[in-house]
């Protein structure tokens, strides 16, 4: 049986009924109660669960009570942990989640496979960026990097001009934060709360000229990075979770900076501009093409087939 995400409980009740059980983790919740791991975790004092805990729930929620509460139930990750050990296989989406995975509960590391997720399906489309814009699409979050983001776009524009397109902007603290800059800026931010479908996101593809992606927890991976790259949009990504590995051997893979690092982010964004609009285009027409090679939809079928005929 196969058996995705936050369905551990049915892993005990399948083996029970002696099937074979092909379990598929798409992020940390058997090491995490939040199902998150922050990149470069530093508090001294508290053990790795518990800071994971705070400062996901500090961060992203801005919640005392949230955070208490958290750190009281981060013992019931253990349960998940508990289901996933009796799967007979464990699918990874990326190296960097096994590797994670691996290192907090050795006892999964040998089940194991990293198999990539299939492509999701993408238009054809035609790209027009003779303006100068940024696309954000981590909505008000700050573990996607929202204030990295909003730091390194108010020194970007001290420097030269720029546009950012930011969409999902609906909580109040990000909201008002960018709104502020772009009474600053003189309107160089393109706020969206949300949008009707994932086509308007094509569409803001479109006209933009790089991703910007700047998270600093370790997502396994990233379907945005994953889709701009395929749609001909330069990522310019944070080196966190399975991101190095959909860029790697690749343009993009120079776009890489270091989580939270500002002036790094700056300076790739610099760069970007720097180019002109044949450059980019010839860059993402080969980015698309390297994605479409390494993540061949046949070699992943075969993948699949191999974990489940083990």
């Amino acid at each position: 049986m196969y058996i995705p995400r936050y369905c551990y409980p049915l892993v005990p009740l399948v083996k029970d009924l002696g099937k074979k059980v092909v379990l598929h983790l798409h992020d940390y919740l058997p090491i995490s109660y939040n199902a998150a791991v922050l990149h470069n975790i530093r508090i001294e004092g508290f053990p790795d669960n518990l800071k994971s805990e705070v400062l996901f729930e500090l961060s992203e929620h801005a919640s005392f009570s949230r955070a208490l509460l958290g750190t009281l139930l981060t013992p019931f990750s253990r349960l998940a942990r508990a289901c996933t050990v009796q799967a007979d296989e464990i699918m990874c989406v990326s190296k960097r989640q096994a590797q994670i995975v691996g290192r907090k509960a050795p006892e999964l590391a040998e089940k194991i496979t990293v198999v990539y997720n299939p492509l999701p399906e993408i238009p054809n489309l035609e790209k027009n960026i003779d303006g100068d814009s940024f696309l954000y699409v981590g909505g008000s979050s700050f573990i996607k990097g929202a204030y990295t983001l909003a730091e390194a776009s108010r020194k970007l524009l001290k420097r030269r001009r720029a546009k950012f397109i930011l969409t999902k902007m609906s909580q109040t603290k990000f909201k008002s934060l960018f709104t502020d800059l772009n009474r600053h800026f003189n309107g160089a931010y393109s706020l969206f709360e949300r949008l009707d479908n994932h086509d308007e996101v094509f569409k803001l593809h479109q006209r933009s000229k790089a991703l910007v992606f700047p998270s600093i927890w370790e997502e396994p991976l990233p379907y945005a990075v994953i889709e701009s790259m395929l749609v001909g949009t330069i990522p310019i990504a944070s080196r966190v979770g399975g991101v190095p590995e959909i860029v790697g051997g690749t343009f993009a893979e120079r776009m890489l900076f270091e989580p939270g690092n500002v002036d790094e982010l700056v300076s790739r964004m610099e760069w970007l501009l720097s180019l002109s609009g044949q450059e980019l285009l010839e860059t993402g027409l080969t980015l698309r093409q390297g994605t479409l090679e390494k993540f061949d939809q046949e070699v992943l079928k075969k993948h699949l087939v191999c974990v489940f005929s083990a």
